[in-house]
C-alpha cells in the first residue's frame, strides 16, 4: 500500500512539475524597443503623447495623399480625424499610426470623400 501511494505522488509531482512553464532566460521586457519617426525623434514604448503626435503629422505629411487627416493621441490612443480620397488611404493611415512604436491603439474616423470620386451615373452603370 506505500509503494502505491509513493508511485502516485510521484507521478502527480511529475505532472506538476511538467506542467509550469519554463522560465524565460535574459531581457523578457520589449519596453526599450525603439524606432525613429520620419523626423529623426526616437519613439519608444514611453514615448510622450505630443512626441507621438509630432511624429505621425510628420509621417503624414511626407505623403500628399494625407493633407486632410488631423491627428490626436492621448494615453498612447490615436484618433485619425478628417478625410481622405480612397478606402485604401483610410487603411494606409491607420497601419502608419499603429505600427508607431508607443501607439497602443488607433480610433480611425477618418472619412473617405466621396466627393472626390468621379460621380456613377445611371448610364455609365449599364454601359458596356
Amino acid at each position: 500500500m506505500k509503494i502505491r501511494g509513493l508511485i502516485a505522488l510521484s507521478f502527480v509531482m511529475s505532472g506538476i512539475l511538467l506542467a509550469q512553464q519554463p522560465v524565460p532566460m535574459g531581457k523578457t521586457d520589449d519596453s526599450s524597443r525603439t524606432s525613429r519617426s520620419a523626423d529623426g525623434t526616437m519613439l519608444t514604448k514611453k514615448s510622450s503623447d505630443e512626441d507621438l503626435e509630432r511624429a505621425l503629422y510628420r509621417d503624414y505629411a511626407n505623403d500628399p495623399v494625407f493633407t486632410g487627416v488631423q491627428v490626436k493621441v492621448k494615453h498612447h490612443t490615436v484618433k485619425l480625424a478628417g478625410t481622405v480620397e480612397t478606402k485604401n488611404a483610410k487603411r494606409r493611415a491607420e497601419d502608419i499610426a499603429i505600427h508607431t512604436t508607443g501607439v497602443r491603439y488607433v480610433h480611425n474616423i477618418l472619412k473617405v470623400n466621396e466627393g472626390m470620386r468621379p460621380e456613377r451615373t445611371a448610364e455609365s452603370s449599364t454601359a458596356h
